[in-house]
């Protein structure tokens, strides 16, 4: 499996969105945290309009819409949240052209916190995810646009 997304971790309980969009976008996550968290936590814009703003193409989902992860890319998840109850959470899953799957969950790694993975469980902190709606799409050839600096001219990793 080749991933082209680099994990990271969210800085506070409630940044989950702006990190999971950074992971997307290959920038630091206190950057799009400084620019977009504030405004995004009082509901003055939502996920689409700091996608938009960074200027990364995306196919938005209708919540009638069938949410099955099928093409190649990143996919902007809600997921139920696994630390604070009654709350949603965002998170990533990168598909390759193989059909292979990782979630990038960015709460992985912040002290007792319980995260999702693409398999069984391995501890008492991982769940596997199964139920998510699908927020935005985002195809492979912009990640590789992204993460250029990850690789050789001829497309093997670097």
């Amino acid at each position: 499996m080749s991933l082209l997304i680099v994990h990271q971790q969210q800085p506070t309980p409630d940044t989950c969105t702006c990190t999971s969009i950074a992971m997307i976008c290959g920038m630091p996550a206190g950057e799009v945290i400084r620019r977009f968290h504030e405004g995004y936590m009082t509901r003055m814009f939502g996920f689409g309009r700091i996608l938009d703003d960074l200027g990364i193409p995306y196919r938005a989902y209708q919540s009638d819409e069938d949410h099955v992860i099928d093409d190649a890319g990143a996919y902007l998840l809600t997921v139920p949240s696994l630390n604070i109850p009654g709350f949603l959470h965002h998170l990533v899953v990168e598909m390759d052209e193989e059909g292979e799957w990782v979630v990038l969950d960015p709460v992985i790694g912040r002290e007792g916190k319980r995260f999702y993975t693409a398999s069984l469980p391995r501890s008492e902190a991982e769940l596997m995810l199964a139920g998510y709606q699908i927020d935005a799409f985002v195809s492979i050839d912009y990640l590789r646009d992204a993460y250029s600096y990850r690789y050789k001219a001829n497309g093997e990793a670097a």
